[in-house]
């Protein structure tokens, strides 16, 4: 169990700072350029991201019938896929402006 929460929080923390990245580097890329308005750094950015989590409704699925292996790799896998493709979609935009 102690193993469990243990992943719990670690799996929230990195995503929490890989969110904070993409949209630290999107704001650069996109929101400055167009509204002209100041950079932001790392802390702020992870803060933006947990409000816009806590505020909007994330679907959980039932993973009962995966083992804890499989969970774990997902937990992590999951959200570095997400951000690798944001963060290409981003680049590319930021490239057409």
């Amino acid at each position: 169990m102690l193993l469990v929460i243990v992943v719990v929080i670690v799996t929230t923390v990195v995503s929490g700072v890989i969110n904070g990245f993409v949209l630290l580097t999107l704001w650069g890329w996109l929101i400055v350029p167009v509204f002209h308005l100041a950079p932001i750094t790392l802390v702020p950015a992870i803060g933006i991201c947990l409000i816009v989590s806590y505020l909007t409704h994330q679907y959980i699925p039932d993973n009962s019938d995966k083992s804890f292996r499989d969970l774990i790799i997902e937990s992590f896998a999951r959200p570095l896929g997400e951000a690798t493709a944001v963060l290409l979609i981003g680049f590319v935009l930021h490239l057409l402006m």
